[in-house]
């Protein structure tokens, strides 16, 4: 259920006692704690409230036709290549420098095709892709069409690094949908993240290897065959008007409610109430702590169906 911060902040001025003989809320009567109760309402959300979304990554490797290719690799004064034994419709690699990277069919005919560099709008190639001299290494995406084995060829006439070269027997209608090569492939969490509550998987076919960085970037295993759940603890949208909607159950309205009515009792110096409504408030969210998703649990078969054959 969601509640707006008008209803809320109601609720508040109930439970101060402010209401009109009428039961109705007098705008005049409760105009200076209207002012404040936006700002108290977003401090309030901030500590107390945990908003749960998930995110769900599904990843089915594809086969690197030129094997498993993770490891650096240096190019100093000859050429370094690697062909595939069938057609291809895409690559993916990593340069450190200044070089060119030839992909070309297995006669030297270079093929045509669109690639992108570090996710930069697509620029068509025939052949060669010419890389600029960098500052820090580059990751380049291409996809094209082959009608036959294929080879990428790394060339140039100056020292560089590349790493994580791959070719997929898959066509991709943008270079922004060709796959991630990598020994761990990074995903990144939507902007309202703040902290991760459970991962889970789902028809695991490879063992699950993550790692995070800068506590956002979630780094999965390229290996990794199956759905990952990533349920995880959402930063609140800040609250700016009492119109707003707040993405809050019964229970976390109410100490809502009890917060706000704290602090307008502390303001009117009603100390004994001030205390009533944060004894309230601790009540609530001592609740709202035990709260926990049911685990896993076997069922007893008490009447031996599983038995029956």
């Amino acid at each position: 259920m969601a509640y707006t911060g008008t209803e809320i902040f109601n609720i508040a001025i109930a439970i101060i006692d402010e209401l009109s003989q009428a039961g109705t809320i007098s705008e005049n009567q409760v105009k200076e704690y209207k002012y404040r109760a936006p700002y108290l309402l977003d401090m309030w959300q901030r500590e107390a409230h945990d908003i749960l979304r998930t995110v769900t990554i599904a990843r089915h490797p594809l086969k690197n036709l030129l094997g498993t290719r993770f490891e650096t690799m240096a190019h100093k004064n000859e050429d370094c290549s690697f062909e595939t034994r069938e057609s291809a419709g895409a690559a993916v690699f990593a340069v450190t420098d200044q070089a060119e990277v030839y992909i070309e069919d297995l006669t030297g005919e270079g093929v045509e095709g669109f690639f992108s560099r570090d996710e930069a709008d697509e620029e068509a190639f025939t052949g060669l892709i010419s890389v600029p001299e960098l500052t820090s290494p580059a990751r380049y995406k291409c996809r094209f069409d082959s009608s036959g084995p294929v080879r990428i060829r790394f060339s140039g006439d100056y020292y560089y690094l590349f790493y994580a070269v791959a070719m997929f027997d898959a066509s991709f209608p943008s270079c922004a949908k060709v796959p991630e090569y990598g020994e761990f492939v990074k995903y990144e969490m939507p902007s309202d993240f703040y902290g991760v509550s459970e991962i889970t998987q789902e028809m695991p076919k490879a063992g699950l290897m993550h790692k995070w960085e800068n506590d956002k970037d979630l780094y999965v295993s390229y290996r990794f065959d199956g759905v990952l759940k990533i349920t995880y603890r959402a930063s609140p949208e800040k609250i700016a008007s009492l119109t707003q909607l707040l993405e809050v159950d019964d229970a976390s309205a109410m100490s809502g409610a009890y917060f706000l009515a704290e602090q307008f009792a502390i303001s009117d110096m009603n100390d004994a109430l001030a205390a009533r409504c944060r004894g309230k408030y601790d009540e609530l969210r001592t609740k709202l702590k035990k709260k926990r998703a049911l685990g896993r649990q076997t069922i007893r078969d008490v009447y031996g169906i599983s038995e029956i054959r």
